[in-house]
């Protein structure tokens, strides 16, 4: 019973850090744009919107 709870939680650890690192990842290239460009508010805007469009088409 307590390998099995122990299994269980830590694939939802491991899926939780994986999400954790991808959003990691996203907001340095947010913040590295938006530094490199001085474009931060438009870089969002446009990740955003390239984001739903994924969502909608994928």
């Amino acid at each position: 019973m307590n390998i099995t709870s122990a299994s269980g939680s830590g694939g939802m650890n491991l899926t939780h850090d994986t999400l954790a690192s991808m959003g990691g990842i996203a907001s340095l290239v947010n913040m590295f744009l938006g530094g490199l460009f001085g474009l931060g508010p438009t870089v969002k805007f446009l990740t955003k919107i390239s984001l739903s469009y994924l969502i909608k088409t994928g």
